[in-house]
């Protein structure tokens, strides 16, 4: 038997309810209402002013930057009438030691929204190169509208390595990812996350909503980790289709200690569900089912172990 010790997941929130000290709140007014429900975070109502004006949340804790931050975007309002406005993922600047304040208004973001009279996905940085030299893209445009945007939840995803310098960011397309412009050299410490709306011009209907937000381990560098009783070399692991155990979507070898590792896909669409299984020979010697439910699964950085495994994490 198997079971999952610890979820590598660095943030797991529904957004259907606020957690006491995990957001803090963004406003330039009371014209558009933030609240947390059962459609999850809902950022809603009409612009009063003009000027550039912002509302959301910013997380209250800084994270690891080498990761990836994935979230569920819809945009049920046609933001009718003239001006910018963007519906914004954003991972903000953090630093150590509290060497400069976090600010939303720093960072990466991936957003849907209007720019110069083009509507579609946007992406823009701000980050500091080798040599300390600030480097900035503002709402360039990525990759135009799927035209769904307003009838249901897109996944839109950010990802940072943290080994190679490199930022991207994507939407899912219902198959797969779709790059939202070129990937960018990019300097991170921690990085908190950010949900925002922001707007140019008064008299726009808002109604933009964020749902389950996942922020996770690079899979590129932080595997699945399975515990084994008594030596690993004899023995694999495999993770295969729930619906499907001949197509498999990853496989593992013993680390040279007392485990085996496990590597991810990296342009899977996370969590991940399957047949999670411990192998000898070829012969099945343990299997653990994991359907991906809500924010339920399989994640990069996940610990798992035999169930008779004891040991100190």
């Amino acid at each position: 038997m198997i079971r999952r010790l610890e979820c590598g997941a660095y943030l797991l929130d529904a957004l259907q309810e606020e957690t006491p000290g995990r957001w803090e709140r963004l406003s330039s007014d009371s014209s558009l209402r933030v609240s947390f429900g059962p459609q999850g975070l809902q950022i809603h109502g009409r612009t009063e002013r003009s000027g550039q004006r912002r509302w959301g949340v910013l997380s209250c804790r800084p994270y690891p930057p080498d990761a990836v931050l994935c979230i569920d975007v819809s945009v049920p309002s046609a933001f009718q009438g003239r001006g910018n406005y963007a519906v914004s993922v954003r991972l903000c600047g953090g630093t150590p030691a509290g060497l400069a304040p976090k600010s939303a208004g720093t960072g990466a973001d991936i957003s849907f929204g209007r720019y110069a009279g083009r509507e579609g996905w946007f992406h823009g940085w701000s980050s500091r190169s080798q040599d300390f030299v600030v480097r900035s893209v503002d709402h360039e445009l990525g990759l135009p509208a799927l035209g769904w945007e307003n009838v249901q939840f897109v996944p839109v995803r950010i990802a940072y390595s943290d080994a190679k310098r490199l930022l991207d960011t994507a939407v899912w397309d219902g198959s797969r990812w779709q790059a939202v412009g070129e990937t960018h050299r990019y300097l991170r410490s921690l990085v908190h996350v950010a949900l925002q709306v922001e707007t140019e011009s008064a008299g726009l209907e808002v109604d933009a909503r964020f749902r389950r937000l996942r922020l996770y381990p690079n899979p590129e560098h932080y595997p699945v980790r399975l515990l084994t009783h008594g030596g690993a070399e004899s023995v694999s692991v495999r993770l295969s289709e729930l619906e499907a155990p001949d197509r498999v979507i990853a496989e593992g070898q013993p680390d040279g200690a007392r485990g085996l590792l496990l590597w991810l896909p990296p342009d899977a669409l996370y969590p991940l569900g399957g047949r999670l299984q411990l192998l000898h020979r070829g012969q099945v010697l343990a299997e653990h089912l994991v359907r991906p439910e809500g924010l339920s699964g399989i994640y990069p950085g996940d610990v798992y172990s035999t169930v008779w495994e004891v040991f100190y994490i």
